[in-house]
Parts: structure tokens; sequence; C-alpha cells
């Protein structure tokens, strides 16, 4: 692909993504990307492997709701257990029972523990969560009803915010974990979960850079770059060549599957999400009161208004890179690594 038909296949993506808020806030997206650099020393050798599956502490499915049920209480969380157990016998959540088999794959097990989703689908709300038997299964069934009490996601807004919310209950429910002696497990388990976004940040920053430049100056010239950015030849070049590769489409690949692909909003939920969720349990665990923010800041028509949502918060940039800091130490100390 030359530099002019990745030209052309970019201004299709602006179009494409003309209604998302990533492209007014993309430096600011970059300035939080950089954030998670400070987790690769110890992620970029993280192997799915190297997590042990087999000794992740055991739990039935009876004490995964148990729990959920329990922390959605003790937190007033706007579902009782009655709601719960409604949305369970009418089909609303389905389980997927599954079993970690000796012979799966590293990846393969990983999916299983973390494979949830929430959504629509013929009009009607659907939940599923795994159900494997395991310590993670309650932190997952906890983040998909945290996507379920925020409500059906209209727009990119709506996903970026479901997904904080989500990953607040998450962490909440790793607390409550940890509160009852499963203190190893939750520590393991969470390196996942900042393994797997600094993952995402990293694969998506150059493809930023890249959008960055083009919206300032039209072109990809290495005099451009150097307006904004110090890139040595080899660097560019490399920039370059990556992001040509994943804007050229594939052979036979329909219109959705190619903006699915070059799409990178969904690894912009969770990259925002992670520590939004981490700042937001932590405010909230220091201050029970702290959550009469958090449902301002989710209610409409406060939550029209993303800005106004993060104010009310309390974050800032500064937050992100805050954030990141207690994460590491809390998750990587004492030159622990995977």
């Amino acid at each position: 692909m030359t530099n002019e038909e990745l030209k052309v296949k970019i201004d299709e993506y602006l179009v494409y993504s003309e209604d998302d808020i990533h492209i007014e806030y993309i430096e600011a997206i970059l300035s939080i990307l950089k954030v998670y650099t400070k987790f690769g020393r110890y992620a970029r050798r993280f192997k799915y492997s190297d997590i042990d599956y087999e000794g992740l502490s055991n739990m039935d499915l009876e004490t995964t709701i148990k729990l959920v049920k329990e922390l959605y209480k003790e937190n007033s969380i706007p579902f009782d257990e009655e709601y719960i157990d409604k949305i369970i016998s009418n089909g609303v959540i389905d389980f997927k029972f599954d079993t970690l088999e000796e012979s799966d794959l590293s990846r393969v097990k990983y999916d299983k523990l973390t494979t949830g989703s929430t959504g629509v689908k013929k009009g009607k709300r659907f939940l599923n969560s795994p159900s494997t038997g395991k310590i993670t299964d309650p932190i997952i069934l906890a983040h998909e009803l945290g996507h379920y009490t925020v409500g059906v996601s209209e727009n990119d807004k709506d996903h970026y915010m479901s997904e904080m919310f989500a990953i607040f209950m998450e962490f909440l429910m790793e607390e409550k974990l940890k509160d009852l002696g499963y203190a190893n497990d939750v520590r393991e388990w969470k390196k996942t979960r900042i393994i797997s976004t600094w993952r995402s940040a990293s694969s998506i920053f150059e493809e930023l850079l890249l959008l960055n430049v083009y919206l300032k100056f039209g072109d990809f010239s290495r005099e451009s770059f150097n307006e904004i950015y110090t890139f040595n030849d080899r660097e560019y070049d490399l920039i370059i060549k990556n992001n040509k590769d994943i804007f050229k489409r594939r052979e036979n690949e329909e219109d959705e599957d190619y903006y699915e692909r070059v799409d990178y909003t969904k690894d912009l939920r969770y990259i925002f999400g992670t520590l939004i969720g981490s700042f937001m349990c932590r405010s909230y665990l220091n201050d029970n009161k702290y959550y009469d923010r958090i449902k301002k800041a989710f209610s409409y028509p406060t939550s029209e208004y993303f800005e106004n949502f993060l104010d009310i918060l309390g974050i800032t940039y500064n937050s992100f890179n805050e954030e990141s800091s207690i994460l590491l130490n809390e998750l990587f100390d004492n030159n622990k690594t995977l």
C-alpha cells in the first residue's frame, strides 16, 4: 500500500468514525496511553502459560451467586437479591458451564475464565457469564452485572461509561474476595487485567500517533512527524509500515469486518475503564460517600457530557498517572514478575 492509498483508507476510517469522541481528544488519549508504559518492564515478558490456572481457588456456582448478591446489597447498588434471582430464573443471565481441560492451550483456558458479555439480542437484554468453578467466576459476574446496571449502551460514550462501572464492580468484588482470604488469587488475577490492558495500549499507540499527525498536517511525511514527535528514521519507518498493514484490506474482507478490525475504540474503553474503575473503587473504599458522586456522574443529564462526568468523579490527567503508580506498587512490588 502506498502512502496515497493509506491516506484514502484513513479518510474512509475517519468518516466512519466521525461520531466517536476519541477523535476530538486524540492528544489527551495519547498522553493516557503513555501512562501504561510503566508496566512494560513487567508485562512484555508475560505469557498466558505463566498463569497457574489449576492453582486458582475453586468456587461453585451457588457461592458465586451468593457473593455477588452480597456485594450489590452491601454497597447499595440498585439490584436487590430478588431482582438478581429473577433475571437468573427468567433466563436473562445465562451461565456458560465449562471446565479447564488439561489439554486446553493456555489462551483457551484464559478465555474460558474471562469471556462474558452483556447486550441486546432480538429486542431482549441478555447477560452471559462463565461458570468454570474457579475464583474468577464471581469477578466476571460482578463485572457483567455492572454493565447490566448501567443499561444498554447506545453510543460510543455510553460504552466507555459502562466499562468504567463494570470494572469498578469487578475491582470491588476482588476487594471482597481479599477480605475472605483470597488475596493471592486476586493479586495474580488482577495482574492479568493490567497486563492485558497494557497490551491494548501498546498496540494502538502508534496507530493514534499516525492519526494525530494526519489530522494536523494531512500527510505522513517525516517532516510532519518531526513537528510533533522525535523519532529516528528506523522508528518512523516502522510506524508507517505497521499501520499500512493495519489499514490494508484483507482479501475478501467485508466492510463491517474491516471497520471492526481497525476500530480501536473497544480497546480504549478498557484502557480508560481500568484506571478510572480502579480510581472509583479506591475512592469509594476510602470514603463510602464517594458513591453519591458515582450515582450523580452516571445519571442523566450529567452523563451526557463526558467532561462533566469526569469532573464529578474527581478525575484529571494526574489521576491516571497516580492510579497507575498505585497499581504498579500494589501488584508488581518487590521486583516480582509473572
